[in-house]
């Protein structure tokens, strides 16, 4: 399940740095753990996060981040992918262009994302929560370390 960001909203509206300054806080590190990548396969995935990009070494092209994290297992890390727009100002081939809009299609087929009327960050914020399902790979970035990858989106088992 998502983490529930509104547990972390607390009201400080009346404390003062003065009133903090001696305050106590009890630690408790015992139900600490090391996250966990998810075997390689098929897992039903929620989404975290999803927001429309511009890429960072050529910002005309268009994408889509998505955070995901795994319905059943509470101690994996989240998987992050991102969903590409094809753009022939780049060079991207015909080839590089299907399976740009493959991949989008899938995605969206597998978390029913409705772009009937276009993609927009309205429409990825309507989207959060939402689940579906992808099989997944394991990589192992030489900048990130092991992470579990996105191979491809699916209509689930």
């Amino acid at each position: 399940m998502p983490k529930d960001e509104t547990q972390y909203e607390e009201s400080f509206v009346d404390d003062t740095v003065d009133d903090l300054v001696n305050e106590v806080f009890e630690e408790n590190f015992d139900d600490v753990f090391e996250e966990t990548l998810l075997p390689n396969g098929e897992h039903e995935l929620i989404i975290l996060s999803m927001k429309m990009k511009a890429g960072k070494k050529h910002p005309e092209r268009r994408m889509i981040a998505v955070t995901f994290e795994a319905t059943q297992e509470e101690t994996a890390s989240e998987i992050r992918d991102f969903v590409l727009f094809e753009n022939a100002s780049l060079g991207d081939t015909i080839k590089t262009a299907n399976r740009f809009k493959t991949k989008r299609m899938n995605f969206y087929i597998a978390f029913n994302i409705d772009t009937s009327s276009g993609m927009s960050q309205a429409v990825c914020d309507e989207s959060i929560g939402n689940t579906g399902f992808a099989i997944l790979n394991t990589d192992d970035d030489p900048k990130y370390g092991k992470q579990n990858r996105v191979r491809e989106y699916s209509a689930g088992k």
